[in-house]
């Protein structure tokens, strides 16, 4: 799939490659074993997911986190406006697109503020979505604290 990389303030075209294993039933775990690897590819670069999660969430991250710096990959997985439900999400698509009410999403500070939003959510968004308001998740903003950017 087609992305956008941020490198340095400028947009930059790069592919996205997955290879999704849904196995057999593990007996060691509850359900079949799923194994996904992400593989980034812009300009000369590549970057590889280790495949251990089961999740585009976690590969994705571990992608950011090993990028340099000034690069971010331009999605709703790192937008300002999207995320998760508290009580968790599935593989892929399960993200939450608080857009409608950006000042709200940003500015909450308790899951009592967190909850009423969800009726403004546009739900179901793929972390590789990409819309005309995303912005760059920034550091410490809103309830749920970040780890995507530094």
């Amino acid at each position: 799939m087609k992305v956008v990389i941020i490198n340095n303030e400028m947009n930059i075209n790069g592919t996205i490659f997955c290879r999704l294993n849904l196995g057999f039933p593990d007996p060691k775990q509850k359900g079949c074993s799923e194994r996904l690897r992400i593989i980034l590819r812009y300009g000369d670069e590549e970057y590889y997911s280790s495949g251990n999660t089961g999740h585009f969430e976690n590969e994705l991250l571990e992608i950011q986190k090993n990028l340099p710096a000034s690069v971010y990959l331009k999605l709703c997985l790192i937008c300002q406006f999207a995320g998760y439900h508290p009580l968790g999400n599935g593989l892929f698509g399960c993200m939450f697109c608080f857009r409608k009410v950006k000042s709200e999403y940003i500015n909450m500070k308790s899951k009592d503020e967190y909850f009423p939003l969800f009726n403004h959510a546009i739900c179901n968004m793929q972390e590789t979505h990409l819309c005309d308001e995303y912005e760059l998740r920034k550091p410490k903003t809103g309830y749920i604290d970040d780890v995507i950017i530094s």
